[in-house]
């Protein structure tokens, strides 16, 4: 929308009227009720006092305020209603809290999140399975069971004689059961395709890594950094994702020799456990290398304060600094060692976080590999909603560091 200053080349305009300076910058909007803030009847006095002055705008449409055309003499009959543009929809302004479910979405839409995410409902599925399933054990019986219930008692009378709590609940469970039985492995599908394809890469890396350590390929001389922890883990992240792979390709078919089918998926479970020990260990050593660093900023930040406070009583300036540009300079760095500290303290949770997910995974993977008793029927399923979840928080925090760090103004 354009204001168009009324100018004396308009007519019999009153001389008065050209003294008037604006009140306000803006113009008064077509939809606006009072106009500007000041001229609210809540503030003091409806009339026009002599230190307010008024600045009248005829409205025009499809301008810009800047228009050449400001000075332009109005032509009488045109609408401005009519023709106004629709307002644009509100922008999302920087500095906005970020929702959960903006957190939920980025997730989603990164397959780490994904699988995560996936896991979580894998076994919690399971979870409710198994409890469903021995529900309806318990409640069944040579006389009372989904079989019999079908067959003999389909009418509503013969149903209430049986007890209708009873045969509703083994009624649920068994559709509960038929329906949802075949979603946790293709869940497990689903994960095992996220994770399809990184063999090849892996091999690639592995192999120009080795290559370019190679001192003299004629006598098999390798440079000492090649055997490093970081190499370990290609190693084992190679053996673990060669056998996975596998399995999915058994899954799918393309895979039909039993002896090697049963073969990779026993080493499936030793890569896996092999990986979880090896995170542990970075996990624990990431902790302590993290703690030593809080430290470090901790004693800074004192160290900083008691030299702030010995100047001030050499300088004489008592509680205040009497040289402003050190003030100054105090506050940058203690904004700077504040956010260095906290930065120090996330990552320090996440590690905490990555160790009580990879104990997860160990405890796991441990009656499958030793083949051990479950303590109890559940102990597996329970372990793999620990360490999903805790592999989501893990994630969830970082998603939302990364939207926050993006909004802010």
């Amino acid at each position: 929308m354009e204001s168009v200053h009324v100018q004396e080349t308009y007519g019999s305009v009153p001389a008065y009227f050209h003294n008037l300076k604006a009140a306000s910058n803006s113009p008064l909007h077509i939809a606006s009720e009072w106009g500007d803030p000041d001229d609210s009847p809540s503030k003091k006095g409806s009339l026009e006092t002599p230190s307010k002055k008024v600045q009248v705008h005829l409205l025009t449409p499809g301008k810009s305020q800047n228009s050449p055309a400001q000075n332009a003499t109005v032509r009488r009959g045109s609408s401005t209603a009519d023709s106004a543009a629709p307002s644009p929809p509100p922008e999302t302004k920087k500095g906005t809290k970020v929702q959960p479910v903006d957190v939920l979405w980025a997730m989603l839409n990164d397959i780490v999140g994904k699988d995560k995410m996936a896991k979580f409902g894998q076994y919690t599925l399971r979870l409710l399975l198994h409890h469903s399933k021995n529900t309806q054990d318990w409640l069944s019986d040579e006389m009372i069971n989904v079989k019999s219930i079908n067959r003999t008692y389909a009418s509503t009378e013969r149903v209430m004689d049986l007890g209708f709590a009873r045969v509703l609940v083994i009624l649920i469970c068994s559709v509960f059961n038929s329906r949802f039985a075949a979603v946790v492995p293709a869940i497990g599908i689903y994960r095992q395709f996220l994770r399809f394809g990184k063999s090849p890469f892996r091999i690639r890396n592995l192999y120009w890594k080795i290559r370019a350590a190679m001192n003299n390929p004629a006598k098999w001389t390798f440079n000492p950094s090649l055997f490093s922890n970081t190499t370990l883990g290609e190693i084992i992240s190679l053996y673990y994702s060669i056998n996975d792979e596998s399995i999915l390709m058994g899954k799918l078919g393309l895979l039909k020799n039993p002896t090697v089918k049963d073969f990779v998926s026993r080493h499936e479970s030793y890569a896996w456990y092999c990986e979880s020990w090896f995170a542990l260990y970075n996990a624990y050593s990431n902790l302590q290398h993290l703690s030593q660093q809080e430290m470090d900023a901790k004693i800074q930040i004192q160290v900083k304060k008691r030299a702030r406070a010995i100047s001030r009583q050499l300088l004489g300036g008592g509680s205040e600094n009497p040289i402003p540009s050190l003030t100054s300079s105090n506050l940058d760095d203690d904004s700077r060692d504040t956010v260095a500290l906290k930065e120090i303290m996330f990552k320090k949770t996440n590690a905490h976080i990555d160790i009580y997910k990879t104990l997860s995974d160990i405890v796991f993977n441990s009656y499958s590999v030793w083949g051990m008793a479950l303590h109890f029927e559940t102990v597996q399923i329970w372990m793999g909603i620990s360490a999903s979840f805790l592999s989501s928080v893990k994630l969830y925090r970082e998603k939302k560091k990364e939207l926050v760090g993006n909004r802010k103004p």
